[in-house]
């Protein structure tokens, strides 16, 4: 990375630390006081479309309805993890809020303002439209994650290195749920399904490996010039082996536009549950992304799964099957060669 980079980078981050602080010192104040009588409705805000840790938390609704059918459920989310919440039978409400978006915020905070007995948003790092919605949906009672040092959350789980379904499971401890079964509860939809089945039937697919080269993050996704490396060692060292290209809308041109070996193909996915079903129908996945590897987790695919060294985040969100292999990396996901993922892929 150049010098001029690194400047840049390192003047954004100052910048961001600054902007936190002020916001901080503007907008965290204390919850109103708690209800003397005990919670009946809990809002969910999941308003920053990760599938993953929609993924991870999908338990959550099951347990709540299993142990108090009379709680309101509601989840702020976006158009990112929005299949995933509906249509789903143990959330009462959905409401949708565009990412970084300040005057969605500001509006759904004041549609919702009061509306809700409970809060619980575990994010590790707030930015201060979030603590906007926060504050004016003024809860009695809000569940943050790591945040001992912010007066508008009532509640803090405050752990290092839990697993964010731990995170979860103490979250309705806070709100007064005992929760033992973390196991993932996710939509199934049968029009989805006969798609993804006509997919393989059509290519004459029964058993596959699928495969997933893009991150949420730059940092996490092969280029184009790795990819046909990959695939190279696809078609050379598993020419029996059949492999199934999992795409999204961001990345389905570019994966079209590479000339595929006879025994890999591609499903230009536009839909998360399309890839949850690929994901659930494969022998094994192949992915850097966390979300596909907790799809993978929730329905049992054995997977090898890209990491960056870094002991906090994998804490947080390291696959929890036992069939799961971890490829790690320092900085630079390229340093991933096709040798490393064919050995992983022999044993």
């Amino acid at each position: 990375m150049s010098r001029a980079k690194l400047l840049f980078k390192s003047l954004k981050a100052r910048l961001q630390t600054l902007r936190l602080k002020w916001g901080k010192r503007l907008l965290d104040r204390p919850p109103p006081p708690a209800p003397s009588d005990r919670i009946r409705s809990i809002l969910f805000l999941r308003q920053d479309g990760k599938i993953g840790d929609a993924v991870v938390s999908s338990f959550v609704f099951r347990e709540i309805k299993q142990a108090r059918p009379d709680i309101r459920i509601g989840v702020l989310c976006n158009n990112g993890n929005r299949r995933l919440f509906a249509p789903h039978p143990h959330i009462d409400a959905l409401y949708h809020a565009r990412p970084k978006n300040l005057w969605d915020y500001w509006r759904t905070g004041r549609q919702l303002r009061g509306r809700y007995d409970a809060v619980i948003d575990p994010t590790v790092l707030l930015r201060n439209r979030d603590l906007l919605l926060l504050r004016l949906l003024a809860a009695p009672l809000t569940v943050g994650y790591g945040k001992a040092d912010y007066r508008l959350f009532s509640r803090n789980i405050d752990a290092d290195g839990l697993h964010f379904a731990e995170v979860y499971r103490r979250a309705l401890e806070c709100c007064g749920i005992a929760c033992a079964d973390t196991r993932h509860d996710l939509p199934h939809d049968a029009a989805v399904a006969a798609r993804i089945e006509n997919f393989l039937q059509t290519h004459g697919i029964t058993d596959f490996t699928a495969v997933n080269f893009f991150g949420a993050s730059r940092s996490r996704r092969f280029n184009d010039r790795q990819i046909r490396a990959f695939l190279t060692m696809f078609a050379d060292e598993f020419p029996q082996r059949r492999f199934v290209l999992l795409g999204a809308p961001p990345f389905n041109a570019q994966l079209s536009a590479l000339p595929l070996p006879n025994n890999v193909v591609c499903y230009p996915a536009n839909d998360v549950l399309e890839t949850a079903e690929l994901i659930r129908r494969a022998e094994k996945l192949v992915s850097p992304d966390t979300a596909a590897v907790h799809l993978a987790d929730a329905f049992g695919t054995p997977q090898i799964a890209f990491y960056r060294e870094d002991p906090q985040n994998f804490a947080h969100w390291r696959p929890q099957s036992p069939d799961a292999k971890i490829l790690f990396y320092k900085n630079n996901i390229g340093k991933i060669s096709p040798a490393t993922l064919s050995a992983a892929l022999r044993v």
